[in-house]
């Protein structure tokens, strides 16, 4: 009858020990899935913020293209009035000295 007891006792601590085992692998996987989402959404996050600064990196690339074509078209504008002042000043000297 001890014997049998005894059996029983075991029996029943190896099945609260499996049980046990059981709840803490399943608070451990729900623990795990709630890190799991948390780090999904970082990520998400930080892609977000990645496709912001590179439409933002873009918009300014664009920006400074504008700016140095504006730069290189005043440039040429300018070489293009001194070349026509050149020109015009020495069409005047020349129809000054017809004149004379």
């Amino acid at each position: 009858l001890l014997d049998r007891m005894e059996v029983e006792q075991r029996s029943r601590v190896l099945e609260m020990e499996t049980e046990y085992d059981f709840v803490s692998a399943t608070v451990r996987v729900r623990e795990l899935e709630a890190e799991n989402n948390h780090l999904k959404a970082a990520l998400q996050k930080s892609r977000e913020k990645h496709s912001r600064l590179k439409q933002d990196f873009g918009k300014k690339v664009r920006e400074q293209n504008e700016i140095i074509d504006n730069c290189l078209d005043k440039a040429a504008a300018e070489k293009q009035i001194a070349e026509l002042k050149a020109y015009y000043e020495a069409r005047v000297c020349e129809l000054e000295l017809s004149l004379k």
